[in-house]
This record gives C-alpha cells, sequence and structure tokens, in this order.
C-alpha cells in the first residue's frame, strides 16, 4: 500500500529526481499519472459533472464504435485527435482519429470508455480545433472538445482493469461569490460488485482544495464522477484533479 509519494528517492542512478516526477517521466513501470482539468461555464442546479455539456455524463452500456465529427469543415484530414479510453475488458486502448471536417469518421476500436481526447494536429493552417468537436455513439455523446480548446475537460474517469487509481489532490473553483455556494459530490460505482457510492459530500464558496497525506485508493473498474451543482443561476466551474494509476501487480 502507498502511503506516500512525495520525496521518494529514484531508482534511476543519474537523476536523482523524485518519484513522482519519474512517474510524469515514464520511468515507473506499472505507474502512470492521471491529471484532469475540467471546466464548464454553465454549471447549474442540478449536480453534474463538469464537462462540456450541462447535463449529466452517461457512461456506456457497452463496448461503442465512435463517429467524430466537427462542426466545422476548417477541422479538415489534417486535424487528428487522440482518444484515450478502455476496451470491452476495461483495458486501457488509444487510438487517433483523422477529422474530415464535417462529415464523420467512425473509429477502429470500440470503446467502453472514453477517458479523454486531445487535438494532436491541427487542420490546415490552424493551430487548434475550430469547431466543436464530438465522439458519438447514436445521439449519445461520450467525449467533446470545444472550440478553441483542443482537449476534453471533464471530470469524469474510470479506472482500467487490473489497476488502482490513487487520488492525491483535488482543487475546484468556482468564479462568482453570487452563487452562494457550491455543491460538491464524488462519486463511484464499482462495475464488479455494483456498488454505488457517494464517496463525498460538501458545499463551498470560491474554492475548494483537499492535499491528501495518504492517497485516497479507487479499485479496478470503478467510474468516478465528480459533480457539482449552484444553489440559484448557473456559474462557471473550474476541476483540478492529480492522481496515480498504478498496476496491482506492481512491486
Amino acid at each position: 500500500m502507498i502511503t506516500s509519494f512525495p520525496n521518494i528517492p529514484s531508482t534511476e542512478s543519474t537523476l536523482a529526481s523524485p518519484w513522482a516526477v519519474q512517474v510524469a517521466r515514464g520511468k515507473v513501470d506499472g505507474a502512470s499519472q492521471v491529471n484532469i482539468f475540467a471546466f464548464s461555464t454553465s454549471v447549474g442546479t442540478s449536480l453534474n459533472p463538469v464537462w462540456e455539456n450541462a447535463t449529466q455524463y452517461f457512461f456506456p452500456a457497452s463496448a461503442l464504435i465512435m463517429t467524430l465529427v466537427s462542426t466545422s469543415a476548417l477541422d479538415n484530414t489534417a486535424a487528428k485527435v487522440l482518444i484515450n479510453g478502455l476496451n470491452s475488458s476495461w483495458e486501457p486502448i488509444t487510438e487517433t482519429v483523422t477529422m474530415n471536417g464535417t462529415t464523420g469518421v467512425t473509429t477502429t476500436n470500440a470503446f467502453l470508455r472514453i477517458n479523454g481526447m486531445t487535438m494532436t494536429s491541427p487542420g490546415t493552417g490552424q493551430s487548434t480545433n475550430v469547431g466543436t468537436i464530438t465522439a458519438k455513439n447514436g445521439v449519445s455523446i461520450y467525449g467533446q472538445i470545444n472550440p478553441n480548446v483542443g482537449k476534453t475537460q471533464m471530470s469524469v474517469y474510470s479506472v482500467p482493469a487490473g489497476h488502482t487509481m490513487y487520488a492525491l489532490n483535488i482543487n475546484a473553483y468556482s468564479g462568482n461569490a453570487a452563487s452562494g455556494y457550491v455543491n460538491y459530490r464524488a462519486s463511484s460505482t464499482n462495475t464488479i460488485n455494483g456498488v454505488s457510492l457517494t464517496v463525498l459530500q460538501t458545499t463551498f464558496q470560491l474554492s475548494y482544495q483537499v492535499m491528501r497525506a495518504n492517497p485516497f485508493p479507487y479499485t479496478e473498474k470503478t467510474d468516478i464522477r465528480w459533480e457539482f451543482s449552484v444553489n440559484s443561476g448557473t456559474h462557471a466551474v473550474g476541476f483540478i484533479f492529480e492522481g496515480v494509476l498504478i498496476s496491482n501487480s506492481a512491486a
């Protein structure tokens, strides 16, 4: 059981970097960083994850072929989007999709979960995506990149099979004190035993920070939603999460 991350000496003799830095560099077998940066300008009075739509986020019931499409023709065949997700066995998979503007392009892989999408190459003459890029199956959206952002910004995550994700630091911000307070709920569903938990509930004004002395574990095949609402109107909320994903077979 890992109980502390800072200032653990590196096993790489040529660099005496802390263990966490070595994880970020990809130098620690069986460990990788999990960074989630979520943002929404329209958090309302219903508890929802912070993501590109002011609605609840629903996970697919089975692995699905996704269709990626943009609302702008300028996100042409020079544009590429990397999808990070999980397959039907909850194993990590990635796929780079070549966009075709407003014409939908289907993935080769079927995705049970999408943990994030990032533009790796823009359209011709552009520096980022011009239109809204969605990953859909039918009418359901499972990933979205808003214009001029270049990546998804959603406060959901699914833990791969054979791994445990350890939560380290959580920060949330609301830019409008007129909201009175912001409701925050961390919830999880373990798909192995079917148990859903409300891990944490609290309220805050303007900012909320957690820096854990001991990491909080989320076990394999767990879907996590970090959800927010305000007591009146709609307001912007930002969410930052830092954790580390460790293989259960790692020493």
